[in-house]
Parts: C-alpha cells; sequence; structure tokens
C-alpha cells in the first residue's frame, strides 16, 4: 500500500470550475477584441471623436491584428492559468463548505485575466526599476507596449514613427563601427 502524506489537495470540481469561469471570461472578450480589429470599426470610431480629437463616448481605440492576435493570445493564457490560481485561492482559504469551494474554484477561473494583468503590472515595474538601477538606456529598458493593458484600459499603446514600425532604421541608434581600413602597406 502506498501512502502520500503532504502536497496541496484539492478537489477536482474546483479546478473544472475555474476552467469554466476562465472560458466565459474569455468568450465574452472574444467578439470585442474580433469587433476592434475589424477595419469597419475604426470608420465609426473616427465618427465618434470629439473635435479636439478626444474619445469623450467611451469607444476603445481600434486595434491592429497584430494586437489583437496578441490580445487572443493572452486570453488563452488566463484560461490556462486559472487552475493553477484556483488551486493557491483553495489552499490559502481552505473553505470549509462546497458553496465556497465552488465559489473559489468558479471566481478563480472568471477573475484570471485581472489578475494577471495586475502581476503583469508589478512585473514590468520591477524590470524598470532594475533597468534603472543597472543604467540601462531607456530605449533599451522599455518593454514593447502592452496591448492587452491597454486594450482593457482603452488607452493608447505608445506609436512608434512610420519609419521606424515600417522597419526603416531608427535616426537615434548608435551607428555601427566599421573597422579602419589601411593602406596597402602593412
Amino acid at each position: 500500500m502506498i501512502r502520500v502524506t503532504g502536497g496541496l489537495v484539492v478537489p477536482l470540481f474546483v479546478v473544472v470550475l475555474s476552467l469554466l469561469g476562465g472560458s466565459i471570461s474569455m468568450t465574452r472578450k472574444l467578439p470585442e477584441i474580433q469587433k476592434r480589429a475589424a477595419p469597419a470599426y475604426e470608420m465609426e470610431y473616427r465618427q465618434h471623436l470629439g473635435r479636439d480629437g478626444k474619445n469623450e463616448e467611451g469607444w476603445l481605440r481600434p486595434i491592429t491584428p497584430v494586437e489583437g492576435r496578441d490580445m487572443l493570445i493572452f486570453q488563452i493564457l488566463q484560461v490556462i492559468t486559472a487552475p493553477l490560481l484556483a488551486i493557491v485561492a483553495y489552499s490559502s482559504i481552505e473553505p470549509e463548505s462546497v458553496t465556497a469551494a465552488v465559489l473559489i474554484g468558479f471566481g478563480s477561473g472568471f477573475a484570471s485575466e485581472p489578475l494577471l494583468l495586475y502581476l503583469r503590472e508589478k512585473i514590468d515595474a520591477v524590470i524598470q526599476k532594475r533597468a534603472k538601477e543597472a543604467k540601462i538606456p531607456k530605449k533599451f529598458a522599455d518593454a514593447a507596449p502592452d496591448p492587452a493593458a491597454a486594450a482593457e484600459t482603452g488607452q493608447d499603446t505608445e506609436a512608434k514613427p512610420a519609419e521606424q514600425a515600417s522597419g526603416a532604421p531608427d535616426p537615434e541608434a548608435p551607428k555601427p563601427q566599421t573597422p579602419e581600413k589601411t593602406s596597402g602597406n602593412a
């Protein structure tokens, strides 16, 4: 007879409910991502901008297909991490009733997206702080704009100039050094 001691004991229904909650959270976001990535949405968005160019009616800015893909991948990852969050929550709280366990399972799945966004924000802050301490130039320390977080807040990510976005060399980048040529006599 094998006897297992220690470890985390979490009912299977908590894990399954967390996947269900995470799937529902993702499913309610997918139509928004598709709509914002559609070309027709950009025209609607521009029509609803105020005269000063500000978004006065709460419309979220249009997104590029690449941002849409990133947002979709983030949604998939939040479903995948939902059971892990449920296990941590269940083990931390140790509910005494089945009702509480059900709420923990479903709630941790449904709330996995805001939890992951919060963690990402804190991790980015630590990375920026360490980069400053190490005196890394700002242009190398800045992470790429986060489309998922920008989508949640409705804010624009930092736009690159058109020539940089097209792949042209950055005019502010240091020029590569070439070895000096010597005259024919060496």
